[in-house]
């Protein structure tokens, strides 16, 4: 406990200048040099800093703020980021190796990599004494309680093994191949989390809700027997048959398909991929996917960056934790398809215009769009009625016309967006 805690909106800010004086006289220290310092970095605004691959091991950032901070390649090992708020951080194959993390809120933080071997994920409260003489939880924006919060963020291949992660909320997280072995999970959500692949030997699971996680390639004999909640999970057997390109098939069929859009139906036959698993095909986007059937298709982890995809139909499919930059998706019908965690940015989903009168619009009815990022993106005229964007990031993009009647919104955040015209629900923002 702490007599003097700054509120989040008063901790002391350092400029770029100053964090880099601190680094500079850290590495002295490490080095033995005279002059050297630790870095003393405990309730500081470190928001949107570069820690430039720094050594800052044991360092204490206690209640600092690392929104959107560059840490990547760091060593972090034994260092405490107790209730740190590092949102948004780029954090990639970062070392944090018995780092304390407890009541940290990493939501949407970028892990792909990381060393979190035997880090402490439980939950943590900063207290302080309050004007009455008693002890009260010093809150901190965007974590309610006391939990650690990593929702949204993407910690692939992570090393969590040995962690301590008792009540830690994993949900929505992209953690494909991520190593739990011999992890304390109890009590953890996963809810709509990534879990393809990722191994769980020797973890102890007690009451962990995974329901609706994508769990292909993972052991569940283990697991379910601790009462963990494996409702809606998504297995091997729900990804529908692999699509072989080895057999010549395919290229026929696209054959046929070039023919179907060339001419305008007369000739060929369209390419129908419904209820196929596509996560292996290789350099999916070089294959024609303009006016393709794609209804229930699985895409998940497809890098599908540049992508032609108008005009086609993908209702219901899953493109979960795809690579979506600068993609083509106008005039398509993604109607409940879900896009969990995908970055869009330089994306288009405005309107195919045939003519002079018919305008087809981008249809996202009831998709699943959480903790999606849409950066420069182009939504004009597009229906979002129904879908969920909790945790979304909207920066400087086109909803002119866009219809978000009934969405779910919650903690989505819109900055710089031309807005004439957007139909917007604010009873979807509760």
């Amino acid at each position: 406990m702490e007599n003097s805690i700054p509120d989040p909106s008063r901790l002391t800010a350092m400029t770029q200048a100053d964090l880099d004086k601190a680094l500079e006289r850290n590495e002295m220290f490490l080095n033995g040099q005279k002059g050297g310092r630790r870095a003393v970095l405990k309730y500081r605004d470190l928001s949107y800093l570069d820690f430039g691959s720094a050594d800052l091991s044991h360092t204490d950032f206690t209640g600092s703020s690392l929104i959107e901070a560059n840490m990547e390649n760091c060593n972090f090992t034994g260092a405490c980021f107790y209730g740190c708020d590092l949102r948004d951080a780029n954090m990639k194959r970062a070392n944090m190796k018995r780092a304390d993390l407890r009541g940290a809120h990493l939501g949407g933080a970028d892990l792909e990599g990381a060393n979190l071997n035997d880090a402490d994920l439980r939950e943590g409260r900063i207290m302080r004494r309050s004007e009455s003489g008693g002890l009260e939880d010093k809150l901190r924006e965007g974590i309610e309680g006391a939990h650690t919060v990593l929702t949204g963020s993407r910690l692939t291949d992570a090393d969590l093994s040995g962690v301590q992660a008792i009540n830690a909320d994993f949900s929505n997280t992209d953690m494909a191949r991520a190593n739990f072995q011999n992890a304390n999970i109890s009590h953890a959500t996963f809810q709509n989390a990534n879990l393809s692949d990722s191994d769980f030997a020797g973890v102890i699971a007690e009451e962990a809700d995974m329901s609706s996680a994508i769990m292909a390639g993972v052991a569940l004999d283990g697991l379910e027997i601790q009462g963990v909640n494996v409702h809606g999970i998504t297995t091997e057997d729900d990804l529908g048959e692999i699509l072989d390109q080895n057999d010549g098939n395919l290229e026929l069929l696209l054959e046929q398909h070039r023919k179907w859009v060339g001419s305008g139906g007369k000739e060929g036959q369209r390419l129908d991929l419904s209820d196929y698993d596509l996560r292996n095909v290789v350099n999916i986007t070089q294959y024609p996917f303009t006016a393709v059937m794609a209804k229930n298709a699985c895409f998940i982890g497809q890098d599908l960056r540049k992508a032609q995809l108008q005009s086609g139909v993908f209702e219901g499919s899953d493109f979960r934790d795809c690579k979506m930059q600068d993609a083509d998706m106008r005039g398509s019908d993604f109607k409940k398809a879900k896009f969990s965690r995908v970055n869009f940015t330089g994306a288009k989903f405005s309107a195919l215009k045939f003519g002079k009168e018919r305008l087809q619009r981008t249809d996202l009815s009831g998709a699943e769009l959480r903790s999606c990022i849409f950066r420069d993106v182009d939504l004009s005229d597009c229906i979002l009625m129904g879908a969920n964007l909790s945790g979304a990031r909207l920066i400087k993009c086109n909803l002119r016309r866009a219809d978000f009647t009934g969405a779910i919104l919650k903690g989505m955040h819109v900055e710089d967006c031309t807005m004439e015209e957007t139909i917007l629900d604010l009873a979807g923002l509760s």
